[in-house]
């Protein structure tokens, strides 16, 4: 239960940033987009998307790109929300792909688009708004004081399912999610983003590139613990296979070692997809873009009743995916095996399912769609038909 003395830090928090915006915050508009990040350090292929389609659409427009991952440090943070809230107080329009203090804290700027393009597909596990009161989620008293997720006019899907995961996860009406695709659908889609994915794993893995056999686990981060992949990946090799191992970005107590064993870190974890014969995974949206590859996914959940416990899951694998879904290494390498040697309907219908909640909008033409939303783009597409914008 949180204590008084933080709720009562929370409120004084608040009020603050909201003196502060009064102040450095409540600019004349200028034809300013900001783009926000606090899960990479360096512009992401999202971000540089949507810049490229903002300056094709209003060449005037002045796009800043704030790459602000999260640190441990609180004045490098509070020097980041005050950036934040002074670019905001500015802009005509901002792009977020994860939850930041002032748009959320703040109040709403009359006639400023704020979009969520989140930075994956959708969600297995629960997230944000839907994990609050759970040991990996935010308590109740802080998520209401710090309005988690609020302030945003649209939050854009790829599919029906991610949608609902979408409404669920940030806490919204259902009007506010609008199924027109995500960045990343035409970013995943576009052939010269796997071109350069190629170009780098040669230069990292010349050894693998042209491999077969190879199995790609990539698992989600375990907050407390490191990932147990010694069984899997002695499973993988005894059947054959060649198992690659990546760790999560924030993962710092995995270690990688062992013969046979390829440590995928080298290179960004989607750029595996590229060259991925199977990938395995567990509680990550990386299956949904897995999938949408025509790539063999596996869930590997060998702690599911943690993850039922917290953060929860919208998607519980052992009971809504059982054919791709196994807690033992030595049957799901065994699944693995026996779809290569004879395919398994079960498992196709199962991938089918998840690529047309997640991905139903292939078209290339979702970044336009966004900066329609952004009100920037006098030739916006329309809505795409499979979606509900």
């Amino acid at each position: 239960m949180i204590s008084l003395a933080t709720r009562i830090g929370v409120e004084a928090a608040v009020r603050l940033l909201r003196g502060v915006d009064l102040v450095i915050g409540r600019r004349p508009t200028e034809d300013l987009v900001v783009m926000i990040s606090r899960q990479h350090r360096t512009t992401s292929g999202d971000f540089a998307r949507i810049r490229k389609e903002i300056a094709r659409a209003s060449p005037s427009t002045r796009v800043v790109v704030l790459n602000h991952r999260s640190t441990r440090n609180p004045f490098i943070e509070a020097a980041r929300i005050l950036q934040q809230t002074r670019l905001l107080g500015a802009a005509r329009a901002a792009v977020v792909d994860t939850y930041i203090i002032p748009v959320s804290v703040l109040r709403p700027r009359p006639h400023r688009p704020v979009v969520q393009i989140w930075h994956a597909s959708g969600a297995i596990k629960r997230f944000g708004v839907a994990s609050v009161g759970t040991d990996e989620g935010a308590s109740p008293a802080v998520a209401r004081g710090m309005r988690m997720h609020r302030g945003y006019s649209a939050i854009v899907a790829g599919g029906p399912d991610a949608a609902a995961e979408f409404r669920a996860g940030f806490g919204v009406p259902a009007e506010v999610v609008v199924e027109t695709g995500q960045p990343r659908h035409d970013r995943l889609g576009d052939p010269e983003h796997w071109e350069g994915a190629m170009r780098r794993l040669r230069a990292s893995y010349p050894d693998l590139v042209g491999r077969g056999g190879i199995v790609v686990y990539a698992p989600t981060m375990r907050r407390n613990a490191a990932i147990r992949w010694e069984l899997l990946s002695a499973a993988l090799q005894d059947a054959g296979y060649t198992p690659v191992i990546c760790r999560h970005p924030l993962d710092g107590r995995t270690a990688i070692h062992g013969p046979g064993v390829v440590d995928g870190s080298a290179v960004a974890t989607s750029d595996w997809l590229a060259v991925a014969d199977h990938l395995v995974t567990d509680y990550s949206a990386l299956a949904f873009d897995s999938v949408a590859r025509d790539i063999p996914t596996w869930l590997f959940t060998y702690d599911i009743d943690d993850y039922r416990r917290s953060p929860g899951l919208f998607t519980d694998p052992t009971a809504d995916l059982v054919p791709i879904t196994s807690t033992s290494p030595a049957d799901l390498v065994a699944r693995i095996a026996r779809h290569d040697a004879s395919g398994s309907p079960e498992a196709v219908a199962i991938w089918d399912r998840l690529r047309a909640g997640h991905w139903a909008v292939t078209d290339g033409l979702a970044t336009r769609r966004l900066v329609g939303l952004l009100g920037l783009a006098p030739d916006a597409v329309p809505p795409h038909p499979s979606g509900a914008a």
